[in-house]
């Protein structure tokens, strides 16, 4: 689980470098919905503490 968090706090570090390739900024910003998409739906099954995990990953996904 918190590999899964640390992943997404990088791609959102990665997204705020200015010189980096606007090419592998959007292939990020891609990847960031998909996780978020991905989060929704596991969200809403499982017990409380996956629960959670992904509300956790929802949160931070929806942050700039």
């Amino acid at each position: 689980m918190a590999l899964q968090l640390r992943f997404l706090e990088r791609v959102q570090e990665l997204q705020a470098d200015k010189k980096l390739n606007p090419r592998i900024k959007s292939t990020l910003l891609a990847l960031q919905k998909k996780i978020l998409k991905t989060a929704k739906k596991k969200g809403k099954a499982g017990n409380e503490k996956q629960k959670n995990h992904f509300h956790h990953i929802r949160v931070l996904a929806n942050t700039p």
